[in-house]
């Protein structure tokens, strides 16, 4: 009881009340999120996918790789180096040496693949479409 009269005598003074609304509103607000965060990126249930698909001898090239997550130490894992350095002739590379793999990164990493990449992996590659829509990442296969 103390506290609801407590709240009654704070909600009776106007200045009290429109501070308490302003951070409310500030607070819980429906405010855009930057960088897709406002999503959940499931790293174990999308990295267990490609484990499950994977076969030895594929490379596996993953934007910001947390190989804690990862079971299996067969994994050819190749990093994409960071702030958009790595471009379509270093995929092509790797698709050279070899014959199938994946590309795979978290959709917050967005601004870190080049877009001449994404564009090539669209149009090139196989997107896994419920494995995408089900992580929050954007994983491909060729």
């Amino acid at each position: 009881d103390g506290i609801f009269l407590m709240l009654e005598k704070f909600l009776r003074n106007k200045i009290f009340a429109i501070l308490l609304f302003v951070t409310l509103v500030i607070l819980l607000g429906p405010w855009p999120r930057a960088h897709n965060e406002s999503k959940v990126h499931y790293f174990r249930k999308a990295y267990a996918y490609l484990e499950s698909q994977y076969q030895p001898g594929e490379f596996v090239v993953v934007q910001g790789p947390k190989s804690y997550y990862f079971s299996r130490k067969d994994l050819e894992l190749i990093p994409m180096k960071d702030n958009g350095e790595f471009r379509v002739k270093d995929l092509k590379r790797v698709m050279l040496e070899s014959p199938s793999g994946w590309l795979m990164w978290p959709k917050y990493k967005d601004d870190h693949i080049r877009e001449d990449v994404e564009a090539f992996a669209q149009k090139n590659l196989k997107r896994e479409k419920s494995a995408s829509e089900a992580t929050n990442f954007e994983i491909y296969r060729w």
